[in-house]
């Protein structure tokens, strides 16, 4: 604020210039200028008198608009640089900068209004161009949660007046909207699976070894790239050679990988597990077996955290991982899968061997059991046996018991055994089963 003395070439006289600007000590966006000239020199008393008069003035035009709050751009960024300097557990840096990047994304229209000035109106108008734009339920629930987390820290901030609640509060998206048809979930069965990592490795494909140690591990893709061979433990191979001969495979504990760190595609290095705590995962024969052959010849450098256990690639760091499996099951011919898929396949498998589900959520890090249940029907375990006790047969137990054997066999015959119905092969058959198969693929959990 001043008033300024200047010389004016075009009429070649002196004049005075009166500036005045006033900015809110709340909020930085609220910034008020007024510029006034061509006032006569001899006219000094009034200049000064226009800058008392305008001094008012925007500081009375500031005052209203901070009455109306920050507006909404200047609410994201206040709640950016807060969690950045004061992480929490439950709003780390990752999660934070997930709810930034995506209201900034898709909510591109608010950012220069003032907070309190957003309704529940504009919030509906706003899901509706998603939903007219094909966005997916989850994404807009997402989205939906990041504006209220947001407003939330606003209002108990102070930095948002005169309203309690989020415009998107009332928002209820499978009510105001056409539910969204459920797709077929992406999984495989057993046959589709030996299929699946017999291409991989007749092809060579540089995510073969991933694939398979996923599909008997079911990590999820960052913590199989934050992995390091020091978190893996194995016993020694002339121990499992003396407890096969003894001991039922699936009773032999021949180590256990150690989940403890994932990759982080944000941040770009490791950090903690997305359940926010270690668990270990047993491993099987065949992993086993592999692992003992593999881990010598992998070397692929060093970190802080140890040697790593499978190459560093840009797709892997990026997370484009989804994209890799799609090209490569597109290319030969293969039902078309996402990268989580193999992750669900190990666990209904794992499901289907007859492991509790408890057990099974300590070793795949889920800790909500409604994620659990979405497994559970995928292996049909929650509907075995529910219909035994349909009978609609005419003939009574004597009947069955006085069938004979060939009729038993004519019977079973007709139609073909289930896998796990099938005997488990031993010796010599387990031998000849394994050398019709290429090198490095056996059946999954065989």
């Amino acid at each position: 604020m001043a008033v300024t003395k200047y010389y004016c070439n075009k009429d070649q006289k002196n004049y005075w210039r009166v500036y005045v600007q006033k900015q809110s000590k709340i909020y930085r966006h609220i910034r008020l200028q007024k510029n006034i000239g061509k006032i006569p020199f001899e006219d000094e008393q009034k200049a000064y008198a226009l800058e008392e008069q305008w001094k008012e003035r925007l500081a009375s035009k500031v005052a209203k608009k901070e009455a109306q709050g920050c507006c909404w751009d200047e609410l994201i960024e206040r709640f950016e640089l807060h969690y950045k300097r004061y992480p929490t557990k439950k709003m780390n840096t990752s999660t934070m900068m997930d709810h930034v990047s995506r209201v900034r994304n898709y909510t591109a229209e608010w950012l220069k209004l003032p907070c309190q000035e957003i309704q529940f109106g504009d919030a509906c108008e706003l899901f509706e161009e998603f939903l007219e734009k094909g966005l997916s339920k989850a994404l807009r629930t997402n989205i939906k949660g990041s504006i209220n987390k947001i407003y939330k820290w606003g209002i108990q901030r102070k930095f948002i007046v005169n309203i309690s609640e989020s415009p998107t509060l009332g928002v209820e998206i499978e009510d105001l909207y056409e539910l969204e048809e459920e797709k077929e979930p992406e999984i495989l069965n057993q046959s589709e699976i030996a299929l699946f990592l017999k291409r991989a490795f007749e092809t060579k494909h540089p995510w073969a070894d991933i694939w398979k140690f996923d599909l008997n591990s079911g990590l999820r893709a960052q913590e199989i790239n934050g992995l390091r061979k020091e978190d893996i433990t194995l016993i020694n191979p002339k121990q499992a050679v003396e407890l096969e001969k003894t001991t039922p495979r699936n009773k032999i504990n021949y180590g256990t990988i150690r989940v403890k760190r994932q990759w982080s595609t944000k941040l770009k290095r490791c950090t903690r597990l997305k359940g926010k705590y270690s668990r270990t995962v047993p491993l099987n024969s065949e992993m086993y077996w592999w692992l003992i052959k593999y881990l010598p010849q992998a070397q692929f450098g060093k970190d802080k955290h140890g040697s790593r256990l499978f190459p560093k690639t840009k797709a892997f760091d990026n997370g484009d991982q989804a994209a890799v499996i799609r090209m490569f099951c597109e290319s030969q011919g293969l039902k078309s899968i996402k990268y989580h898929t193999l992750r669900a396949c190990w666990a209904t498998e794992v499901l289907r061997s007859g492991v509790p589900a408890t057990d099974l959520m300590l070793m795949g890090g889920w800790r909500d059991y409604k994620t659990m249940m979405i497994y559970i029907r995928l292996a049909g375990l929650e509907t075995v046996g529910a219909t035994e006790g349909l009978n609609y047969e005419v003939s009574t137990q004597q009947d069955k018991l006085n069938m004979s054997a060939a009729q038993w066999s004519e019977l079973k015959s007709d139609k073909p055994p289930l896998a796990h119905d099938k005997p488990r092969p031993t010796g010599k058959e387990e031998e000849e089963e394994k050398e019709a198969l290429p090198d490095n693929v056996v059946h999954l959990f065989g």
